[in-house]
């Protein structure tokens, strides 16, 4: 047993929970802050709500993210207790995520199906020099390798454009929407009641989405789907991207 468990390559565990847990909990916490912070009305309450949407969903990422352990012939998985097995022939594709320090893999179920795990990348432990996505490419047969996904994909490239196309269609509706219903969440938000950290990054998201701070995010937004060929992976950058629009037309309309 002893052998088994010194055979097993990962990440440093400070890096892991720094990354994993520390991170999404003080977004939570400071979410938390910002939606119950002063007895907010019900209006108030969804429009910040609405605001920390994005916090939320990156916090439920890193929480959903796998820690990775490998070894010569197989690797093992977990997202919170009980770990996984897995042979290298199972990996569908693998390689660098386009969030950095994180990894992904394409997994091939026994009855065919495949699931789509992330997890936190960086140097091993023991090998400062090797990366643990690097390092499980290494022993992936080569049908594995990072650029299969170029090809072997959950759907075909005219699937991957319409897909692509109907979330950023879903993120200009859901701006709209928002805009709509809750007219203050066109202005600049005010946070003089909270803690001037909290404050400075809200602030900073709203200026991201607003003229003319918002064409850079447009342009970023853009490139990163297009940079993964509209591939399914970055559905969440398409729906941004469509939101962005969205809210930065409502607003240039309601001038």
């Amino acid at each position: 047993m002893q052998k088994k468990m010194t055979s097993l390559k990962g990440v440093d565990a400070s890096r892991l929970v720094a990354t994993k847990y520390y991170t999404p909990l003080v977004l939570l916490a400071g979410c938390g802050a910002i939606l119950f912070g002063g007895h907010p009305n019900f209006s108030t309450l969804v429009s910040r709500l609405i605001l920390d949407a994005p916090f939320i969903f990156v916090a439920y990422f890193l929480l959903s993210v796998a820690e990775v352990r490998a070894a010569k012939d197989f690797f093992e998985y977990r997202r919170f207790a009980a770990w996984t097995k897995v042979t290298y022939d199972q990996i569908a594709s693998c390689g660098r995520s386009c969030l950095p320090g994180f990894g992904y893999m394409r997994l091939i179920g026994s009855n065919g199906t495949k699931a789509t795990i992330y997890f936190v990348s960086g140097p091993l432990f023991d090998q400062p020099g090797t990366e643990l996505t690097a390092y499980i490419e290494n022993q992936c047969p080569p049908r594995s390798r990072s650029d299969s996904h170029l090809t072997e994909n959950f759907g075909a490239p005219d699937r991957n454009w319409q897909f692509t196309a109907t979330m950023i269609l879903a993120g200009l509706l859901s701006a709209i929407i928002a805009a709509t219903l809750f007219p203050g969440f066109l202005f600049e938000p005010e946070l003089k009641s909270f803690p001037s950290l909290l404050a400075l990054l809200v602030v900073i998201l709203w200026r991201a989405s607003t003229w003319p701070w918002g064409m850079i995010t447009l342009a970023i937004l853009t490139l990163q789907v297009a940079n993964w060929r509209f591939d399914r992976r970055v559905w969440s950058g398409a729906f941004v991207l469509g939101f962005v629009i969205g809210y930065m037309a409502t607003q240039a309309l309601n001038r």
